[in-house]
């Protein structure tokens, strides 16, 4: 019986240690469970703190490549330019090589998606915008041309409009027609006398324009009657403002003064008509000639030249002086039709598209030249050549509508470039012709008569 009672007592004495030792342990897996809690949270946070540091430094070095971007708005000269890609290239580099590590370690899928992708947004980007900022500089300098360009046309434009009629005489013949009015009546009203005076420096002006795109002869008489019709003109006016219109001196003014006029319209016409025969009476033979010294194989030189680069050279010369003489005498028929304004615009526009064309023309024959066998030179090289021959036909019709198709045969006849064919003979002398042949000519023996057909007999 106390055996029992000790083995009991033992027994409960061990149970009530047991649980003794089972509510210590509780309370210390809460307090570690608590320890590595702040433990994690406090490294958690330190990362953070650590992670945020290295944004910043990403975020400060993309907030530099966009103060540069912003620099990029000032920018108009290519040494502007050269010193911006010293500058941005180096942190757009470093911003780029960043970012890349830093999709690298995240551990978001989407995040590191949205940055890789904005990432090669950026690289495909950045040569878009250098190539705009040269492409932005260079039409900063055509614009500056175009303006210099516009500016002188606008001159010209507005003092033709201070020279103009107020009844509308815009052409040559017009502006003779209302000089004529003056100088039939040189003593005659105000009004008269001061449209009369627009119109004569008015057609003065243009055969100035003129003269201004001739050589040689023509120019010098072009111009020397310019400054007798303007020495008339003004002679005459000083005459009619002092009351002296009435004169045997006012009247021979006159005479000599409408000589003059005509003289210089037909000076005018002649000029231009003779300009347009000399330079566009073939105007595909520099670009043929051109070309093939361009397609020329490399181990075929031309005979009578050290080889194809001295023969190309030699063309590429007569391309560019062909489309310098085209140019000008577009400016010289453009100046002889300052009355269709559409069409002197047209003609103006269309000569400068080939002063540009051309020497583009050139630099790409010239690397087609030492790059036969590349396919890109030859399709660069037969574009610009379609532009070019494009621009200077149209240059040729425009021209052609600005001259008088009778004009222009005759004194392409008479310079030998154009030879027409000779006239059919008259009716009277084409039969003489036919009767002399047949007399000169032997009797021709006739034919023997063909046998007739007999016709097949027929059944009764």
């Amino acid at each position: 019986m106390s055996m029992s009672i000790d083995a009991s007592y033992f027994t409960f004495d061990s149970d009530n240690a047991s649980v003794r030792e089972l509510k210590l342990n509780i309370v210390c897996r809460k307090k570690l469970i608590e320890g590595s809690r702040g433990i994690l949270q406090g490294t958690s946070a330190l990362l953070l703190c650590f992670d945020e540091s290295e944004v910043r430094k990403i975020v400060k070095e993309c907030k530099k490549v966009l103060d540069y971007l912003g620099v990029a708005e000032v920018i108009d000269t290519m040494e502007d330019l050269v010193q911006f890609l010293r500058d941005i290239s180096p942190a757009l580099s470093r911003a780029a090589r960043e970012v890349a590590a830093r999709a690298a370690e995240l551990t978001h899928p989407p995040h590191a998606e949205t940055l890789n992708r904005c990432l090669d947004s950026v690289k495909q980007l950045a040569p878009v915008l250098i190539c705009s900022m040269k492409i932005y500089i260079h039409i900063l300098t055509e614009a500056s041309d175009l303006r210099h360009q516009i500016n002188e046309l606008d001159a010209i434009v507005n003092e033709g409009v201070r020279a103009a009629e107020k009844q509308g005489g815009k052409t040559m013949q017009a502006r003779l027609e209302t000089a004529h009015k003056w100088l039939l009546h040189p003593a005659a009203d105000p009004v008269t006398r001061v449209e009369g005076q627009k119109a004569i420096n008015s057609i003065v002006s243009q055969g100035q324009r003129i003269a201004d795109g001739l050589q040689g002869r023509e120019k010098a008489e072009v111009l020397q009657l310019c400054s007798e019709v303007q020495r008339l003109s003004d002679k005459l006016a000083d005459l009619c403002a002092s009351g002296k219109g009435d004169t045997e001196e006012a009247r021979a003014i006159t005479r000599e003064l409408t000589d003059k006029l005509h003289e210089l319209k037909r000076a005018t016409e002649r000029a231009v008509v003779n300009r347009v025969v000399e330079d566009f009476i073939d105007v595909a033979a520099p670009l043929r000639h051109f070309t093939d010294a361009v397609n020329a194989p490399p181990e075929s030189p031309y005979p009578g030249t050290p080889g194809r680069e001295s023969h190309f050279h030699d063309k590429a010369a007569a391309l560019a002086a062909f489309s310098a003489r085209a140019a000008a005498a577009a400016g010289v028929v453009a100046a002889g039709v300052g009355h269709n304004k559409r069409l002197a615009d047209q003609l103006i526009h269309n000569a400068q598209q080939v002063e540009k064309l051309s020497p583009q023309l050139i630099a790409a024959g010239k690397i087609r030249l030492y790059n036969p066998d590349s396919k890109v030179a030859e399709e660069h090289f037969n574009n610009l050549k379609n532009q070019y021959a494009d621009a200077v036909l149209r240059v040729r019709d425009l021209c052609d509508q600005a001259v008088d198709p009778l004009d222009f045969v005759r004194t392409a006849a008479l310079s030998g470039h154009y030879a027409p064919a000779p006239p059919p003979p008259a009716l009277p002398e084409a039969l003489s012709r036919l009767h002399v042949a047949d007399a000169a000519a032997p009797p021709r023996p006739r034919p023997p008569p063909a046998p007739r057909p007999r016709r097949a007999p027929t059944a009764c």
